[in-house]
C-alpha cells in the first residue's frame, strides 16, 4: 500500500548532484524495493511515492540497498594498478576484503576487470590509448549485466571512435578525480560510517553518523558533519578553494551519500549510438539531453571568448510535474534527443528550438540547464545557465519552424568556430545570435523573432568583413545566407508597428530583370557586399560598387541607396 509521497527535499534541481541524487533515489527504489513507485518535481523538490515513508526509506538505504558496481579499470587512477595512488588501491581493496552480500555483485565486478586485465590482456601498468580502447571492449563482452549499465554511462563506441558522455568527465574522470573510487570512498562510509582505513572516532556512533548523513542527504534533515573529500564538477558550491569560507581558503567538503546517490542516478542516462540522418550515414555519439557543443549565450554570464575549449558540453535536465514509475522516465530519457529537423542538434540552441518543437507531449514542464565550461582554474564545473520553460502552445512551435532556415548557415558558423584560427569576434556574433534563438524559443513571440533577425543581420555584416570567416580555400567559409522565406514576414508582424512597416516597406524592393541577369539586384545588394543571382543566391563581393549602407544615420543611408538605385 503507498504512503502520502515523501517530499525530499535534499533534492533540488539545482546544484547538479542534487538532481542526479533525485533519480538515483527514485531508481534504486523502484528496482531494489517498490517497482510501482513514482516521482515527480513539485516548486522545485522531488516528490517519491511508493510503499515507503520517511522511517522506512531511510532504513531502505542504510540496511538493504545494493550498490551498482562501480570499476573504471581502463583508468591509470583506478585502483587496479599498483603503479597507481594507493587511496586508489586501499579503496578497491576496500570492496574485496568485505563479506556482505550486499556487495556481492561489486566484488564479482573487480574479480572479473583483473582477470581482463591480467589473463586475457596481460596488462599490470598505466594502459595507454590503444589499451584503453582493448580493456573497454573486453569489459563490454564479459562484464555482467548489472556492470554494464556503469560502462554504457561512460562511453559509446561509434564511427568516430571512443567518445564519453560529458556528464561523467573523460572516461569517468575530472582531472586527477576518478569517479569510480571517489564512489567507494563514498560508499563505505555511508555503508558503515567509518572512513576507509580508519577507525571510528573516540565518542562517536558509526550508525548515527551514516544515518545522519543520509537524512540530511535525502530529507535535508537533522545536522551532518560533511567529510573532506573532492567533490569534482557536480557541485560547484562545495569545491572549496580561495574565497569559498569566511577565510581565505576552504577544502572541498561532501555528505557521502550525496556522491553516491548522484552517481547512482546519472546511470539512467546512458549514451547511444545514433545514426545522422543524412546522406553521409555515419554514426555519432548523442548522449540523452546533452549537448556535444556548447553554445554561451542565454545566460547573464556569457562571454564570447567561452566557446570551444572552455566550453565543453550541455546538459539539459528535465523536470516533469505529474507522477510516473521508472519505465516512464526509462523511455523518455532514451528520447532525450535535440532532434532538430532530419538531423540531430548539437549546440544549446538547438537543444532550444527542439524543445520549442516538442512542446509538454512528454510531460516535461521545464528544463534546468547546466554548461560544462572551464572556471576553476583549469577544471570544469557543471554551471547552472538557468531554467528553460517547455510551451504549451501551437503558435511557439510554428514559429520555431522558420529557423530551420538559418540550418546550414549556422552550421558554417560553427565550423568556423570549431576551427584553429577562429577569429576572436566570432565567438561574441555567434553568441548573439544563439542568444536571440534561446529567447525566442521560450515565449515565442513576434518581437522575439525580430530579434533574432537583427542578431543574424548583424552577424552577416560582421561575417562581410572578416577574411577569415567569409574566405576559404577549400571552400568552408560562411557564405550570405540565403534567401529566407516569406514566413519570417508573417511571423515577425507585431501588429502592424511603425517599425515593422517600414522594414517590410525596404525588404520589397524588388530588383530590375534584365534577359538573363538583375539590371539593378535586390535592395540586399546596396545593405552588404553581396552580389545577388536571379537564382536568389547571394555570393560575397568585396569589390561591389552597389554596396553604400554604412553605420551613420539611416535616413542618410536610405538616399544613399536610392541615389545609387536610380543611377
Amino acid at each position: 500500500m503507498s504512503h502520502e509521497p515523501i517530499e525530499l527535499r535534499g533534492c533540488t534541481p539545482e546544484p547538479l548532484m542534487a538532481y542526479l541524487k533525485a533519480l538515483g533515489i527514485f531508481r534504486l527504489v523502484a528496482e531494489q524495493k517498490d517497482k510501482e513507485a513514482r516521482a515527480w518535481w513539485h516548486n522545485d523538490t522531488f516528490m517519491l511515492r511508493s510503499t515507503l515513508d520517511r522511517d522506512s526509506l531511510v532504513e531502505f538505504f542504510l540496511e538493504e540497498y545494493r550498490p551498482t558496481p562501480i570499476v573504471s579499470p581502463w583508468n591509470g587512477g583506478s585502483g587496479f594498478y599498483a603503479k597507481g595512488s594507493r587511496a586508489a588501491r586501499e579503496a578497491i581493496s576496500a570492496i574485496k576484503d568485505t563479506s556482505s552480500d550486499r556487495l556481492k555483485d561489486y566484488r564479482r565486478a573487480i574479480e572479473l576487470s583483473h582477470r581482463i586485465l591480467k589473463v586475457t590482456s596481460g596488462i599490470d601498468e598505466k594502459p595507454s590509448d590503444s589499451e584503453k580502447l582493448t580493456i573497454l571492449a573486453k569489459c563490454r563482452n564479459q562484464w555482467p549485466d548489472l556492470s554494464m549499465r556503469w560502462l554504457d554511462a561512460v562511453y559509446v563506441l561509434s564511427s568516430a571512435g571512443r567518445e564519453f558522455m560529458p556528464l561523467l568527465g573523460t572516461g569517468a574522470n575530472d582531472g586527477n578525480l576518478e569517479f569510480s573510487v571517489n564512489f567507494i570512498r563514498n560508499l563505505m562510509p555511508s555503508l558503515t560510517g567509518v572512513e576507509i582505513g580508519k577507525k571510528p572516532a573516540r565518542g562517536t556512533d558509526p550508525d548515527e553518523r551514516r544515518e545522519g548523513w543520509l537524512r540530511f542527504s535525502i530529507l535535508n534533515h537533522g545536522d551532518a558533519v560533511l567529510a573532506e573529500r573532492a567533490v569534482g564538477q557536480f557541485h560547484p558550491g562545495g569545491v572549496g578553494g580561495a574565497n569559498a569560507t569566511t577565510g581565505f581558503q576552504a577544502g572541498s567538503l561532501i555528505n557521502p551519500w550525496d556522491f553516491v546517490l548522484m552517481i547512482e542516478g546519472a546511470l539512467l542516462f546512458a549514451g547511444a549510438a545514433a545514426r545522422r540522418l543524412s546522406s553521409q550515414a555515419s554514426s555519432k555519439a548523442v548522449f540523452p539531453f546533452t549537448a556535444v557543443d556548447g553554445s554561451a549565450a542565454g545566460y547573464g554570464t556569457s562571454a564570447g571568448s567561452e566557446y570551444g575549449r572552455k566550453f565543453k558540453a550541455e546538459f539539459w535536465a528535465p523536470l516533469w510535474d505529474r507522477p510516473i514509475n521508472l519505465a516512464e522516465l526509462v523511455h523518455f530519457m532514451s528520447e532525450g534527443r535535440a532532434q532538430v529537423g532530419r538531423g540531430q542538434g548539437t549546440s544549446g540552441s538547438d537543444f532550444a528550438r527542439a524543445v520549442a518543437g516538442l512542446g509538454i507531449e512528454r510531460g516535461i514542464t521545464q528544463f534546468q540547464r547546466y554548461g560544462f565550461i572551464e572556471r576553476n582554474g583549469q577544471s570544469d564545473l557543471a554551471t547552472p545557465l538557468g531554467r528553460f520553460y517547455a510551451q504549451s502552445d501551437k503558435d511557439t512551435t510554428e514559429r520555431a519552424s522558420v529557423l530551420f532556415d538559418l540550418d546550414i548557415w549556422m552550421q558554417r558558423l560553427w565550423n568556423q568556430m570549431r576551427g584553429n584560427n577562429a577569429p576572436s569576434g566570432l565567438g561574441t556574433v555567434l553568441r548573439q545570435v544563439e542568444g536571440a534563438i534561446i529567447e525566442f524559443c521560450q515565449p515565442g513571440h513576434a518581437r522575439d523573432l525580430q530579434d533574432v533577425l537583427i542578431a543574424v543581420g548583424r552577424a552577416e555584416r560582421w561575417v562581410s568583413r572578416s577574411s577569415l570567416t567569409r574566405d576559404n580555400d577549400k571552400g568552408r567559409g560562411v557564405r550570405p545566407l540565403d534567401d529566407l522565406s516569406s514566413e519570417w514576414a508573417r511571423h515577425a508582424d507585431d501588429a502592424n508597428s511603425a517599425e515593422f512597416r517600414l522594414a517590410l516597406a525596404l525588404a520589397s524592393i524588388v530588383p530590375e530583370t534584365g534577359e538573363k541577369e538583375y539590371k539593378v539586384g535586390p535592395i540586399r545588394d546596396n545593405l552588404e557586399p553581396v552580389e545577388t543571382h536571379p537564382d536568389k543566391r547571394a555570393e560575397w563581393d568585396t569589390d561591389s560598387t552597389s554596396f553604400v549602407w554604412t553605420a551613420g544615420d539611416p535616413l542618410a543611408n536610405m538616399l544613399a541607396v536610392l541615389g545609387r538605385r536610380v543611377r
